[in-house]
């Protein structure tokens, strides 16, 4: 009788374990996932200030936030030193003794994460509506006062909110287990130019590359703030590319390499072969591989932004 009764036991687990996968009950995190960027230039006199506000954020099935990585690169044209985003200056970034003055004395970074984990469980609408409000000149658009959100941050968040909802118009089905976001900031001082570029990863459970996405934010001034691959056709890549003999715009090399990119570990993109063309063409696709057939840029900074996206995954 024991016996019977321990083996209706285990097909009753068996059972129950069947109907919750039939019920989609999957050890899957993320469903979806997307990513968000806005650029705005301020004049400093003599130079530009750009800030690019980037958002990656991943969904669970109810369309709910389960992940998000907000930062902001905040570089000026003619400083090619500093190349670190907000978050990562952390405390030398210096707003502390300013929050003080608000009464939560938190550094960017600190206000940052604080943001990000009451976003978690938020739909794009709850997102959207956010109560903020100008407190003064310089503070616009801050967490209302009283509110949670206020509690931990009171820097302005329209540009957060802004590329978050780029993000969510940009989703992606995938099945993912883990989410991560790099970048790698240049500042070319001689033509007075920022290049952010930036890569976020979906991966399975093996570390491989569900979805993956790659763009630059290119910037010098405040004519145009679109990145490389918004630009598509405007950035005038096809022509110099036909004597590569692939014909393809920028947009189109960045998609085809993502295409390459799928189902790669950190260790293959690492290991993806290339080589310099010449003085003006580094570290480009080795020629006669698959990814040279239809991507022939510099991926240096590509694989660098990726290498940073894999190892923050989570």
């Amino acid at each position: 009788m024991k016996n019977f009764k321990k083996v209706m036991a285990v097909a009753a687990s068996a059972a129950m374990v069947m109907t919750l996968t039939a019920c989609g009950g999957s050890s899957v995190k993320y469903t979806k996932v997307g990513f968000g960027m806005v650029t705005s230039v301020s004049e400093k006199g003599d130079y530009n200030q750009v800030n690019t506000t980037m958002a990656t954020v991943g969904l669970d099935s109810k369309g709910k936030i389960a992940y998000v990585d907000l930062d902001v690169a905040q570089q000026n044209t003619n400083d090619a030193k500093e190349t670190r985003t907000k978050v990562e200056k952390k405390e030398d970034y210096g707003m502390k003794g300013v929050s003080e003055k608000a009464g939560i004395g938190k550094e960017l970074y600190e206000q940052v994460d604080f943001l990000e984990e009451k976003l978690i469980g938020m739909t794009a609408e709850d997102v959207k509506n956010i109560e903020v409000y100008d407190k003064d000149e310089d503070h616009k658009s801050v967490p209302k006062e009283g509110t949670d959100i206020a509690a931990g941050c009171t820097i302005s968040i329209a540009e957060f909110q802004a590329a978050i909802q780029k993000a969510f118009d940009n989703m992606a089905e995938v099945k993912a287990d883990k989410i991560g976001a790099g970048e790698v900031i240049s500042v070319d001082d001689a033509k007075g130019q920022v290049n952010t570029t930036v890569a976020q990863v979906a991966l399975n459970s093996k570390g491989e590359i569900e979805w993956s996405n790659i763009d630059v934010a290119q910037t010098s001034n405040a004519s145009d703030v679109r990145s490389k691959m918004e630009k598509k056709e405007d950035y005038g890549m096809k022509g110099v590319s036909e004597k590569a003999g692939i014909g393809k715009e920028f947009y189109e090399q960045v998609n085809f390499l993502v295409g390459k990119l799928k189902g790669m570990t950190a260790d293959k993109v690492k290991a993806i072969e290339v080589y310099d063309k010449d003085e003006d063409h580094k570290s480009v696709p080795k020629e006669g591989t698959d990814i040279a057939s239809g991507c022939t840029i510099s991926i240096a900074d590509f694989q660098a932004a990726l290498a940073e996206a894999f190892e923050t995954a989570k």
